[in-house]
């Protein structure tokens, strides 16, 4: 720069030769480069400008300012310079400074000014997911570059409105210029979506455990994104996950447990479904295998209790034990060359062990239909299973027919169906299946019409109801069917195999209490001689219960995991049965009758008791513990002679701990 100015004077000055002012041949003024503060020249002379008349000896042009510095001369005509009009020598640019110059009109002093630089005036503001910045409308240069600043859903430097979710964490894939998701930051919201770029670079991976547990509704991915890891969506409450369609790898497990997931396409691109990739998914209905796949993992789609239909792509070469306990999964389309056939065996993952309609390449239609108020179904040979619903009305009446077919629910048909608040069954329904209507947290009213015969395990689990009324029909009831919030329960007149006596369902055969409620109150009357398996299990509502002296049996985990934290065994119980009381966590002391015979294997395993009372001790071993609370009182009879009690009794004498063991047997008197 130096250099350059330094030439540019040198010839301005010899263009002016002859013309320098009488005021002196030079100044003694130092000039400055306006950006850098350079300094170039100690000594540059002072020009006149050209006087009226004066021509260029060689091209007959007036003759050119130059740019000098001020050089005030002494002893001008007037006493004082009278300057002319400002020359700009050369202009002001971004980032660099200008110069001008004026003459005296007197003697031809010339003085010069620095003309500031100018600032970038930004034309056109650009931005992506991760900064902004601009370009300069005067010189065309990018600046301004910075990441954006977010005052709610706008970025307050650019305007730019955020269609992605901040604070997710992120970390740079080691050797590439590439990032990674590995967190979703706390988010609380409905959408989460992954932005494609951050800080810049491209977001290519989300990383094992990513989204685990995330509370998002729906879950997005970028088409940036090429690679999912390792339970990614474990656990995660996402109803619709958005995947890329160039995404290349699905890591094992990676939507495990999403026990809410209802929609996901998987796309073109992976070629392999990885091994428990969609286990435990119980709201997937659906599932399209796309041609890039060449193998489906083992147990990739295990307990999906709602898949009712499963596509297969056409390059699939193998399929693990991928499909076990899909009960539901009545429609197979196949595309590949695998001979899959619907004959009832788990072959090809049991991918068609239930199938009633499987299709090959090129052929079939689908028999998977809804009704007007939506209700899906599917149309067999002889009947048509109902299997879910999509419709929008709080009571419904399940259909007796469709096309002149009879209806039956099918297992799961009803499962997490939501806003039903009131449902009637139709007589023409016999079997109420597994787990047919559980998890209606909305449903509060059922009307079981006369002619149900039978209602399966788990059918109004985690329902709503507080109100049971049974059917005189009704001659077969299995244990847990029915949710804690029921408190009133009641079975018709006329029912030949049950009464209900107390808020309690009693097979008055065999005097077995089958299933009760939190405000159960039992008989004591002799109509009660046992409790049933799983009569009372899962009610966390259960705080105290009674056993009356008429009972002599309680049956296999008939208190599971109540909320129990007192129980009264009145003398006269005989038998206390397996994982009886297991899992009663705040079920802190027991006391054990002397007519108590057999006590079966963990009856109280994991009940957190730290009393235990023996009226007659056999030092059971039954009471198994994690946290290995003592047993405080172990009876007279063991205590009084324990070597005595170990000949009769062997080892049991010596256990005065609760352990986490397991026994193998039962010991009877």
């Amino acid at each position: 720069m130096k250099k350059v100015l330094s030439l540019v004077v040198a010839a301005l000055c010899f263009c002016a030769a002859g013309l320098f002012s009488s005021c002196g041949d030079t100044a003694d003024r130092a000039f400055y480069a306006g950006e850098t503060g350079e300094q170039i020249s100690e000594e540059i002379p002072v020009v006149r400008p050209p006087q009226s008349g004066e021509t260029d000896a060689e091209d007959g042009k007036e003759e050119e300012t130059a740019d000098f510095p001020e050089k005030e001369q002494e002893g001008c005509t007037h006493g004082g310079h009278i300057w002319g009009a400002w020359q700009t020598v050369f202009s002001a640019g971004c980032d660099k400074n200008g110069l001008k110059i004026c003459h005296c009109t007197e003697c031809g002093a010339s003085k010069a000014e620095i003309i500031p630089a100018l600032s970038h005036t930004a034309e056109k503001q650009i931005y992506n997911q991760s900064v902004h910045w601009s370009i300069c409308g005067r010189c065309g240069e990018v600046f301004g570059r910075e990441e954006h600043t977010f005052g709610g859903e706008v970025c307050g430097g650019c305007g730019f409105a955020c269609d992605f979710t901040q604070g997710l964490e992120y970390e740079k894939i080691e050797g590439r210029e590439e990032y990674r998701v590995t967190g979703d930051g706390g988010f609380v919201g409905e959408e989460l979506v992954v932005p494609a770029t951050y800080k810049g670079l491209p977001v290519t991976e989300v990383g094992d455990y990513a989204f685990s547990y995330a509370d998002a509704r729906k879950i997005a991915l970028p088409e940036s994104v090429q690679r999912v890891g390792y339970q990614a969506f474990s656990r995660c409450s996402a109803k619709e996950i958005v995947l890329p369609q160039k995404m290349q790898s699905l890591g094992d497990a990676a939507f495990y447990y999403c026990m809410e997931l209802q929609k996901i396409n998987l796309p073109d691109g992976i070629d392999r479904v990885g091994d428990s990739a969609f286990s435990y998914c119980i709201s997937l209905r659906e599932i399209t295998i796309p041609d890039s796949v060449i193998e489906i993992g083992y147990e990739a789609f295990d307990h999906c209790s709602l898949l009712t239909r499963v596509t297969l792509g056409k390059n699939l070469e193998r399929i693990d034990y991928a499909f076990f306990r899909c009960d539901r999964l009545f429609e197979v389309y196949n595309r590949s060359v695998l001979p899959v056939a619907a004959d009832g065996t788990n072959k090809y993952g049991g991918l068609a062990k239930n199938a009633k309609n499987l299709y090959e390449i090129g052929t079939g239609y689908s028999k998977i239909n809804t009704t007007e108020n939506g209700i899906r179904y599917f149309t067999d040979t002889d009947k048509v299973y109902l299997l879910d619903y999509y419709g929008t009305e709080t009571e419904i009446a399940l259909p007796e027919t469709i096309g002149g077919k009879p209806c039956v629910p099918a297992i799961y048909a009803f499962n997490d169906a939501e806003n039903i608040r009131k449902l009637t069954v139709p007589g023409s329904i016999k079997n109420i299946p597994y787990n047919c209507f559980s998890g209606m947290p909305d449903l509060t009213e059922v009307i079981l019409e006369e002619g149900v015969e039978s209602i399966d395990s788990g059918c109004f689990l985690s329902a709503g109801l507080t109100k049971a009324e049974l059917p005189a029909s009704l001659i077969s009831l299995a244990g847990r069917s029915f949710g804690g919030n029921v408190t009133q329960i009641s079975v018709a007149a006329g029912n030949p195999v049950y009464e209900s006596v107390g808020n309690c369902v009693i097979e008055t055969a065999s005097k077995t209490l089958v299933w009760g409620c939190a405000a159960s109150v039992i008989p004591d009357d002799g109509s009660v001689t046992s409790i049933g398996s799983y009569a009372f299990s899962g009610l966390s509502q259960l705080k105290e219960i009674v056993i009356p002296a008429s009972v002599k049996e309680i049956g296999g985990s008939a208190f599971y995991s109540s909320g129990l934290e007192k129980v009264v065994l009145s003398e006269g119980l005989e038998t206390i049965g397996m994982f009886a009381f297991s899992y009663c966590e705040h079920l802190s002391e027991i006391n054990i009758p002397s007519s108590v015979k057999t006590i079966y294997t963990s009856a109280f395993y994991a009940a957190n008791v730290e009393r235990a009372e023996f009226a007659a001790a056999d030092g059971w071993k039954v009471f198994q513990n994690p946290d290995q609370a003592p047993v405080t009182e172990i009876g007279e009879e063991i205590l009084s002679d324990p070597a005595a009690a170990a000949g009769q009794f062997g080892y049991w004498a010596e256990i005065f701990y609760i352990r986490n063991q397991h026994a193998a047997f039962v010991r009877s008197i």
